[in-house]
């Protein structure tokens, strides 16, 4: 009986925690190909944002700034929010702090901005 509520509190728990999900280069180029309303966030910091380049359509607001800017993020919850940084950490942080402001539908880009740039995909400015 024990063992059946504490899997049942495991169960509610895992189930209830805000997620999102990490892509590959790949399907994040899919999803912007394919999916004209896709937010694209780059959570890099303003230097490397105008510096290193960004990827085309990026809205830039730095990872440690998500919980204050929330008037810059979609106002709609279901919104796809498509989400990358320098290699993958800040993204996953932003992400989760995305999922526990109530976004359903976050893809944190897994190996960020250097994984976009070394497959070949657009970028914007940079060197």
């Amino acid at each position: 009986m024990l063992m059946a509520v504490v899997a049942a509190l495991s169960y509610a728990f895992l189930y209830s925690r805000p997620t999102f999900v990490s892509i590959s280069a790949d399907q994040a180029s899919h999803l912007i190909d394919n999916e004209e309303d896709t937010f694209i966030l780059d959570v890099r910091t303003r230097s490397e944002y105008e510096n290193d380049g960004h990827i085309p359509g990026a809205n830039l607001i730095p990872h440690d700034e998500i919980s204050h800017a929330t008037e810059r993020l979609p106002r709609n919850k279901t919104h796809t929010i498509l989400v990358y940084c320098r290699s993958g950490r800040r993204s996953r942080s932003a992400s989760r702090q995305l999922a526990e402001l109530g976004y359903v539908d976050v893809r944190n880009m897994k190996g960020g901005f250097n994984k976009w740039s070394t497959r070949g995909f657009p970028v914007v400015g940079g060197p």
